[in-house]
């Protein structure tokens, strides 16, 4: 065997033979500018798909869930002539994210000449319980936690809070005309959720 270094990958490179050494890469030519190009347009393409993307993910949360619009609760006539608070069923509509939906809400009228408010909300400003007009007794009674409230709405007893939150109401062509809301439970002073 002869004791040469035959293995060019062994060979420094200053002795490397002209041919095997590495030349200077030349310009980048038209496939290479095509690359880019197309690179280029690919990612164009790509952020403008993305748009609607983020905007149907985004719009959802920036939208108010309820409704300003007041709900038709019926003729005046119906509630003129009444003696005990009245249980009418209000349509209420409501976003949640993509869909409006629409449900049927109870509301309380009281009867003419009660309180200062005409419309009370039936949600305990406790933790959220449906109230209950107990007509033997002449009050208001939330069957999960045992607050009591009179006729007008007024706290008489129990855990709660606050009194019965009113509802906004107006009269509109001879009908009772209601604006359903949400309240903050478990504060001193009514608010409003939007």
């Amino acid at each position: 065997m002869a004791s040469g270094n035959n293995d060019p990958a062994r060979t420094p490179f200053s002795q490397r033979p002209a041919d095997q050494q590495r030349q200077p890469p030349e310009f980048p030519g038209r496939r290479s500018f095509l690359v880019v190009l197309i690179g280029v347009g690919a990612a164009a393409v790509g952020a403008l798909l993305s748009v609607p993307l983020v905007i149907y993910s985004i719009n959802p949360l920036l939208r108010k869930t309820s409704s300003k619009a007041s709900s038709d609760a019926g003729p005046m006539s119906q509630f003129d002539a009444i003696t005990r608070p009245a249980e009418p069923v209000v349509p209420v509509e409501r976003t949640d994210g993509w869909r409006v939906i629409t449900s049927q809400k109870p509301i309380y009228v009281l009867p003419p000449g009660v309180g200062n408010h005409r419309v009370l909300s039936p949600v305990c400003p406790h933790l959220g319980c449906d109230l209950e007009w107990q007509e033997d007794k002449d009050h208001f009674y939330c069957p999960c936690h045992g607050s009591v409230f009179d006729e007008s709405g007024k706290l008489a007893s129990g855990p709660a809070p606050r009194g019965m939150d009113y509802l906004d109401s107006t009269v509109q062509d001879d009908h009772l005309m209601v604006r359903y809301q949400y309240f903050r439970m478990l504060v001193p002073d009514r608010e409003v959720m939007e």
